[in-house]
């Protein structure tokens, strides 16, 4: 697995990732890419867990820990997404205290759900013909 990703102020880094159908860091936190500008983005980390529905029935469950940071930055970010849940977890990067959380957003899905939606009106725009007579979802 493969992830590439653009920030608005033009620095991008391509990571590898994966988890290989086991749990872990898929990498230590040093064999995070580094990009031109600082940008450090560590391998996607996944737990493969399970739940239990109200008859008992077990079912999958993956949680993936995302984790980015820029350098020069105040604050870096991790974040933590599961079954339409998920939070935001910001920490200072710089000053006295680096490390120490700052604020957690739990935004279960909201803000993926918006850079989605964000993401394909941008292809769809890009990518669409001129003149579009019907569209398919």
């Amino acid at each position: 697995e493969s992830c590439f990703v653009k920030y608005a102020n033009g620095l991008h880094a391509t990571t590898g990732g994966g988890h290989g159908g086991h749990g872990g860091h898929g990498g230590a936190t040093s064999s995070a890419a580094a990009a031109p500008g600082g940008a450090q983005v560590p391998p996607i980390q996944h737990l493969n867990l399970s739940g239990q529905d109200q008859n008992g029935a077990s079912f999958p469950v993956e949680v993936c820990i995302k984790t980015a940071s820029l350098s020069g930055e105040d604050y870096w970010v991790t974040k933590v997404a599961g079954v339409g849940q998920g939070a935001m977890l910001l920490f200072h990067q710089q000053g006295e205290s680096p490390g120490k959380l700052a604020a957690i957003l739990a935004e279960n899905g909201f803000l993926t759900e918006l850079r989605t939606a964000a993401v394909c009106a941008v292809a769809a725009s890009k990518m669409a013909p001129k003149r579009v007579q019907c569209i398919g979802i």
